[in-house]
């Protein structure tokens, strides 16, 4: 089991020692690794008798994550799936919270709140309880999550300070573990923590400027090229609303009525885009 253990107070002396029992290897690797004590962070439980021959194995064998938890943790043990995807959740006694939101953007704040408080509650049950979250990847909505019910229960001062921490825990950086909108959604987390509130007038969205173009690729046209197809999604409440491209050309297929959008390739050469 990869739980990356480390001598008691290695990484935050103030924190919950990993008990030594958990610093083992076991046959099966599973992609699981606990935060604290009682915090667990993994990737996505797959059925791996489903998977197709030539596809490549991803997350965890749920049988070996069930029979993980149920050895160590038997009667003890709350799974929070934030993944979007759901699975056979009588493998772990049905003991699994499923809430979904997309990947990509933060969670939205209010769910934000209602995890940590959900987590909290679970904990305080018993002390033997533990919190298992996990999304596809046991990454960038697992570790955003956790930074916030980390610092919701008082392990940590603010939930940038805890991402960092659980991202030593992981062994990557803050930057390969969680996107800008996951870390600016902490910072946002942490000012409604010291009761500044989100404004509560709407406002009326005109133009989006991204100021300089970030390089992910060269669109087959060489150095000169570098840039990329940029283009915004707009969520509420966890839920995509709009999608606007730098560009104001639809194309329509012939055979179906759902429009599909042209995005353009913007060289990073040219500095700025604009959506309106």
């Amino acid at each position: 089991i990869n739980t990356l253990g480390g001598p008691h107070g290695d990484v935050n002396s103030n924190k919950k020692p990993i008990d030594s029992r958990i610093r083992t290897t076991a046959k099966v690797k599973l992609d699981l690794i606990y935060i604290t004590e009682n915090i667990i962070s993994m990737a996505f439980p797959s059925d791996l008798s489903q998977r197709n021959g030539s596809a490549p194995i991803s997350g965890n064998d749920i049988r070996a994550v069930s029979l993980f938890l149920k050895r160590r943790h038997a009667g003890h043990f709350m799974i929070w799936n934030v993944s979007e995807e759901s699975y056979d959740y009588s493998l772990f006694a049905d003991q699994v919270l499923e809430y979904k939101f997309p990947g990509h953007p933060a969670p939205p704040l209010g769910l934000l709140f209602k995890i940590c408080t959900s987590v909290e509650s679970w904990l305080d049950a018993d002390e033997k309880n533990i919190s298992v979250t996990h999304c596809l990847t046991g990454k960038g909505r697992t570790a955003t999550l956790l930074a916030c019910v980390m610092t919701w229960i008082g392990e940590f001062s603010s939930p940038v300070e805890a991402l960092q921490y659980i991202a030593e825990r992981k062994g990557i950086s803050v930057e390969y573990l969680t996107i800008p909108s996951q870390r600016r959604y902490l910072q946002y987390f942490s000012n409604m923590l010291d009761g500044v509130k989100p404004r509560s007038e709407p406002l009326l969205l005109r133009r989006i400027i991204i100021s300089s173009i970030p390089i992910f690729g060269d669109n087959n046209g060489g150095e000169e090229n570098n840039g990329c197809c940029p283009y915004i999604q707009l969520f509420k409440c966890g839920k995509l609303i709009a999608t606007a491209a730098p560009t104001s050309n639809e194309l329509y297929a012939t055979n179906t009525s759902q429009a599909k959008l042209e995005l353009k390739w913007i060289k990073a050469s040219e500095g700025s885009v604009s959506f309106s």
